[in-house]
């Protein structure tokens, strides 16, 4: 299912992992000769490169529309939408509500980072109260006074939230081994208290774990981060 082409997303970035996820179920559930994938405007808009598969490109936050005209030409095919929360959520907000108001039969990949993860780190319609962002600095971050409140995308298309993780929370120097929270102290469980949903890890910047969440080896992450989320899961599920 996979080209030999190398990823362009930054080191530690859960992308790769996810990709690696549908190129699994694809090639499991037979999907590739009759499956077509709409990429966004985004982190993952060269993602044409990494896949032995139909697919397109779509405008800012506009992929459910071209995935309904694909689903609705030819009914036979599995249509595949992956976004992130700045295209679906602000850009695209319209395009997905009316989509599944219509009821329209093609499937979505919905990367929540809460943040503009590609343009700087601002903050996006998704960014939790309270969570900080380069356009809603700590120690306050995003503010009811002048942010208004998140957009609980998720609930609102009766898609449950698991959980919350957090990524790059701290970093280890490699020779005193001391901790550095070097984007400020972790508000993560006080974040997941606020919206009564389990803080399931904090994901370090960890060089490694960065090699090997961009090469879909994440299964192969040597600490118990990632083992803590998968054990967690079903008990939620």
């Amino acid at each position: 299912v996979f080209t030999d082409a190398v990823t362009t997303y930054c080191g530690g970035c859960g992308h790769g992992i996810v990709g690696k996820l549908i190129a699994e179920l694809i090639d499991e559930m037979g999907l590739q000769k009759n499956g077509i994938m709409v990429w966004p405007i985004g982190c993952s808009c060269l993602s044409d490169r990494y896949y032995h598969m139909d697919m397109m490109m779509a405008l800012h936050g506009r992929a459910p529309a071209a995935a309904t005209g694909i689903k609705r030409a030819d009914p036979s095919k599995f249509v595949l939408v992956y976004q992130g929360d700045g295209d679906l959520v602000s850009e695209g907000m319209a395009e997905i509500m009316h989509a599944g108001i219509r009821g329209e039969k093609f499937s979505v990949i919905f990367i929540n980072n809460a943040i503009y993860g590609m343009t700087g780190a601002q903050m996006a319609p998704t960014t939790l109260l309270g969570q900080t962002a380069s356009t809603a600095p700590a120690p306050a971050g995003r503010m009811t006074d002048n942010s208004g409140y998140p957009v609980k995308m998720a609930e609102m298309m009766n898609v449950p939230v698991l959980g919350i993780v957090e990524n790059m929370s701290w970093y280890e120097c490699p020779s005193c081994h001391e901790r550095h929270e070097i984007f400020g102290k972790s508000r993560v469980e006080e974040l997941a208290a606020r919206y009564r949903i389990p803080a399931l890890a904090r994901i370090p910047m960890d060089p490694e774990v960065a090699r090997l969440c961009d090469g879909g080896q994440v299964e192969e992450v040597p600490e118990k981060w990632l083992y803590d989320i998968a054990t967690a899961l079903p008990a939620l599920l």
